[in-house]
């Protein structure tokens, strides 16, 4: 009698879905803080 053959499947590779979203970063410079408000209402909009 032949020993059990042990079948192990392929581990797939998932692919990448693209979500229609990008990584975004947002710089600013600012003395008065008015580039910082702007940049995060900026991120909050995005």
């Amino acid at each position: 009698m032949e020993p059990p053959v042990v079948v192990v499947p392929k581990r797939v590779q998932e692919e990448e879905v693209d979500d229609g979203k990008k990584k975004v970063m947002v710089f600013f410079g600012t003395q008065t803080g008015t580039a910082e408000g702007f940049g995060k209402a900026l991120v909050e909009e995005m």
